[in-house]
């Protein structure tokens, strides 16, 4: 087995693993378009209260359901990062690069940031495209592993 091959089995075999703990009473939501509206939704449904959206576009969007907006690096959002209030990003489209996100929010302060991969398994949202729960990937583990191998053929190696 190859280096490659035997960290993807160990990445497999870590995601039947339970997710870090978090405290996740109250939290802020970067992206106040359509993922992030949803995730404010079914956080408050859930007794998570949602304190503020973060968003690039904020001075045009004002109070969102009752949720202000703030931009990212501007005071009000910097205080919520000085409580450690955590930041879910609420993007996921193909036009979003979380890692420019995260380093902005970073720059703020924020020092707890969960993904939308990560929100979407603690909240148990039903499958949303391609994403589910990490344990499908473990159920499938070597499913996965078989066809690693299939493509490891010298024909299927060739560019």
């Amino acid at each position: 087995m190859d280096h490659f091959s035997g960290s993807l089995k160990n990445l497999l075999e870590s995601a039947r693993l339970p997710l870090p703990g978090r405290c996740l009473k109250e939290i802020v939501i970067y992206g106040a378009g359509n993922t992030g509206r949803g995730l404010a939704r079914i956080a408050k449904e859930r007794g998570i209260r949602v304190s503020a959206f973060l968003d690039i576009r904020a001075e045009n969007l004002g109070m969102i359901d009752g949720i202000p907006c703030y931009l990212p690096d501007q005071k009000n959002s910097i205080a919520f990062a000085d409580k450690r209030i955590p930041v879910v990003l609420g993007v996921f489209n193909s036009m979003a690069d979380p890692a420019p996100i995260r380093s902005t929010l970073e720059k703020a302060g924020f020092g707890s940031i969960i993904s939308y991969f990560e929100i979407h398994e603690r909240l148990e949202l039903p499958p949303h495209f391609w994403l589910g729960p990490r344990i499908n990937l473990y159920h499938q583990r070597q499913e996965i592993l078989d066809g690693l191998e299939f493509l490891q053929d010298s024909e299927s190696r060739l560019s």
